[in-house]
């Protein structure tokens, strides 16, 4: 796959949620760093280099997790298709997909542990302002 269509693929899927395992929304996440805050924070060509090393390594991580994400998925689907519910059915697929959910939240987490490390005090302090929780009022 190329380089500029995965970027949309990952884009694609930060914006539903998959990515992220469901946990998206405001912070650090993949390819943050391509669209702004990487040139707000003045990162040195090495934090980049690293920084995309991490995001590659995070992108493969929630990929390889798709696939099981889909399985329990559709046993969840098959629970409701013959009109009868199967409680516990549903609820073992249930159990599946948040597994799945909450191993892709661990590797988000540990994800931006491994870029806050990279970044300097002052870049992490700025980072922190660029947050939606910093209404910056009295400034």
């Amino acid at each position: 796959m190329e380089l500029a269509s995965r970027d949309v693929l990952v884009g694609d899927l930060i914006s539903s949620g998959i990515l992220l395992g469901g946990y998206g929304g405001y912070g650090m996440g993949p390819r943050m760093w391509a669209y702004g805050a990487g040139s707000v924070l003045a990162l040195n060509d090495a934090q980049q280099k690293k920084i995309e090393a991490i995001e590659d390594a995070q992108f493969k991580k929630q990929w390889a997790l798709m696939p099981q994400m889909r399985a329990a998925m559709e046993g969840s689907w098959r629970n409701f298709e013959a009109g009868k519910i199967d409680v516990d059915a549903a609820m073992k697929a249930a159990k599946a997909m948040e597994d799945v959910r909450l191993q892709m939240l661990r590797n988000h987490l540990e994800t931006i542990k491994q870029i806050d490390a990279v970044l300097t005090p002052e870049q992490r302090a700025k980072l922190q302002k660029m947050g939606p929780w910093d209404s910056q009022e009295g400034e």
